[in-house]
């Protein structure tokens, strides 16, 4: 739900005034709120998913009505917490984006502004991808019963392609999409050439940063020599992250 904080002067190479990324950071503290409720909200949500999922096993398992009926108390329980987060998120995001438009007002109101030539010499240096690190790592394993002959090839492919769909989403919602509708074909495929009692779901989702970075950094010597006034610059030669 929030967007990343940007300045169109980060541009790999280029020198950037440091009180521009000051400003961005301040944007990225008062998103933090926000983040932090959204994120609740996703995770009941994956919770209220799954207890759907278990009970509707306990279902067709064939438990006591009394463990049927403490699933669904606890069922309601997390739709209440599940609409709490979502008010909370609500909440969160009129108060950050006010917050985000007063530091753009702010900014923007400095008009008159110093541009610097970039000293790096394009010709020798070289930009290279550089791995940063792993951002999430999700593991997960569903079983879907078929229950009997009668159940109908689609509602069994459906739940496979529903399921696949809600766990590939911190991918994209693209890849998302075709992820679901791969998992219901290759279901209906199968199906119409077996017999299938039940099909096991194994997703794994890894996310991680690619960076690109100048190596070798050279420089042109002609363009380093300059006043006093241009040190708040800062040359950008690497990423630069918000941490939130």
């Amino acid at each position: 739900m929030a967007s990343i904080p940007y300045d169109p002067t980060l541009i790999l190479g280029n020198m950037v005034d440091v009180k521009r990324i000051e400003v961005l950071k301040q944007q990225a503290e008062a998103q933090k709120p926000m983040i932090r409720a959204n994120d609740k909200l996703n995770a009941l949500t994956a919770s209220s998913y799954k207890m759907a999922m278990i009970y509707n096993q306990m279902v067709s398992m064939g438990v006591s009505l009394k463990v049927l009926v403490e699933l669904s108390e606890e069922k309601e329980k997390l739709k209440e917490d599940m609409a709490d987060a979502a008010i909370e998120l609500g909440e969160a995001t009129i108060e950050a984006e006010e917050a985000v438009a007063q530091i753009k007002m702010a900014a923007a109101q400095q008009k008159i502004g110093l541009y610097v030539e970039s000293p790096l010499n394009y010709q020798q240096s070289k930009v290279k991808k550089f791995p940063l690190s792993f951002d999430s790592l999700k593991f997960d394993v569903q079983y879907f019963r078929k229950e009997s002959e009668r159940d109908i090839t689609s509602a069994h492919s459906d739940a496979m392609s529903q399921h696949v769909g809600f766990v590939m989403q911190a991918v994209g919602s693209g890849f998302s999409l075709n992820q679901s509708s791969n998992a219901s074909s290759m279901s209906q495929s199968a199906n119409s050439r077996h017999e299938i009692e039940g099909t096991i779901v194994i997703t794994a989702v890894c996310t991680h940063q690619q960076a690109d970075i100048i190596s070798p950094l050279i420089m042109q010597d002609t363009k380093l020599k300059g006043p006093s006034s241009l040190r708040p610059f800062v040359l950008i030669n690497k990423p630069i992250l918000l941490v939130r």
